[in-house]
């Protein structure tokens, strides 16, 4: 599908879908971020801008958000004023260079032909970090609609991203991975939340690597080089 299609597709679901905030979701987001200083931050692909408005809670000072839906855009004005949202794609976002310290993609990058592209474009508005979520080693499978006989592809998910790819990604990019999570509901459960930082991670991976071949979730954050 061209960038033309894309966008009338994601008007047309902005009509009738509306996200739900998942908080396990979103505090992982944050969890990977807790450890770097920023003051000003971009969210391509922002959605509904539910991540753009924990942004504004936690204290960042200038949060904007960019989505192709134009319809999207002006959800977002109307929940969360306090934020700046703009019309654009992740392959032509509409500001400056260096504009922001930190510039996020969250299952963005999956949806598109031309990853690579689109996250030199998120480079270039990025004065120093980079992170961006995908699902992880997703099974790409295209389907048939029983109703128009079309193919298309369940959730308009086009790339599977395992961390070999990712890595060879962001080396073609010029970025640095200097850390990288797992995220997975099935961790979102009391007993694991009593479990030190550091000893889940290393849960998280080993179980990742010997038992969940496809599934779950990896964000990966990034400094420019």
């Amino acid at each position: 599908m061209s960038e033309i299609d894309w966008r009338e597709f994601y008007e047309k679901e902005a009509e009738v879908k509306r996200y739900t905030p998942d908080d396990y979701y979103h505090k992982s987001i944050l969890s990977l971020l807790s450890h770097i200083n920023f003051d000003s931050v971009l969210d391509v692909g922002c959605g509904d801008g539910h991540l753009c408005h924990l942004f504004k809670e936690r204290g960042t000072r200038n949060v904007a958000g960019v989505d192709i839906s134009k319809k999207r855009v002006a959800i977002c004005t109307s929940q969360y004023q306090e934020c700046e949202f703009k019309q654009g794609s992740a392959y032509d976002i509409p500001y400056e260079d260096s504009s922001f310290d930190l510039v996020t993609a969250i299952e963005v990058i999956e949806h598109l032909e031309e990853p690579l592209k689109a996250l030199k474009e998120i480079k270039r508005v990025s004065k120093k970090y980079i992170m961006f979520q995908v699902p992880y080693n997703e099974i790409i499978q295209e389907e048939t609609c029983p109703h128009c006989l079309k193919p298309f592809y369940p959730r308009g998910h086009i790339q599977s991203f395992d961390e070999k790819r990712i890595e060879e990604l962001c080396e073609k990019c010029g970025l640095k991975i200097i850390e990288r999570d797992m995220f997975f509901h099935a961790f979102d459960h009391p007993f694991i939340r009593w479990i030190p930082s550091f000893m889940l991670k290393n849960m998280k991976k080993f179980v990742f690597n010997e038992f969940i071949k496809h599934g779950g979730y990896i964000g990966v954050l990034c400094e420019k080089v």
